[in-house]
């Protein structure tokens, strides 16, 4: 995660380990878990940012859980690669091409191991996501997307093609200077195609976004709402 995010997040841990009381008078709070407890200043709304705009929901998920294509630097002013590992910009900006990472994990939980690595078809499947209304997971969740919808990405984005496993093109209706930025934010999630289709399989897809798997530094275990 950005350097001045990571630090925030370890402060605000430290502010928690200190604190613990100020979350909650029962000791039982952590009992049986390993790793850290998250105070965060109210109950994230989900535990997918693409759903929202609030800064609580936002905070305790996007660099936590999660990674992008894309990162910005410590300095919050230069784009860097995060699952991207490179990128290439057509000379009529319109076609961006993007080589992804390989070996990158995703995590697990109680009902679910994948099978296989981060690769483009997580790419498309997390944004057509937003962008697509015939997507099956579209309108999980509520449905919307406000952040790409302000910006209207669903029609700045034409299409979306997997070249190979580890190579997509995104073609644009017309140039968008912004547009790399707009892939850094905290909304710009990966999440697993794989773990989305197990659950729709399940008839259970809105779990995808309680009880998140991802690619960040940090695995969900469990979430005690008012606590």
């Amino acid at each position: 995660m950005p350097k001045v995010k990571q630090n925030l997040f370890l402060a605000m841990v430290v502010i928690a380990a200190a604190h613990l009381c100020g979350c909650s008078k029962r000791t039982e709070f952590n009992s049986g878990m390993q790793g850290i407890v998250y105070c965060s200043e109210s109950n994230p709304a989900t535990f997918n940012p693409q759903l929202v705009t609030s800064s609580s929901t936002s905070d305790a998920t996007a660099y936590q859980i999660y990674d992008r294509l894309l990162e910005f630097d410590t300095e919050m002013s230069k784009i860097k690669p995060s699952l991207a590992s490179s990128w290439h910009i057509s000379e009529n900006g319109l076609v961006y091409t993007f080589q992804l990472r390989k070996n990158v994990q995703f995590h697990s939980n109680i009902v679910f191991t994948p099978s296989r690595n981060f690769n483009a078809d997580d790419v498309l499947f997390s944004f057509n996501r937003w962008r697509d209304a015939k997507h099956p997971f579209h309108r999980v969740s509520g449905g919307n997307y406000p952040y790409f919808a302000s910006l209207e990405l669903n029609k700045i984005i034409e299409n979306i093609k997997r070249i190979n496993g580890y190579r997509i093109e995104i073609h644009l209706s017309k140039p968008d200077s912004s547009f790399l930025a707009t892939l850094a934010t905290d909304f710009a999630i990966i999440l697993s195609a794989e773990y989305g289709h197990y659950l729709l399989s399940k008839g259970v897809p809105e779990i995808i976004d309680q009880q998140p798997i991802g690619t960040g530094p940090f695995k969900f275990q469990q979430h005690q709402k008012d606590r």
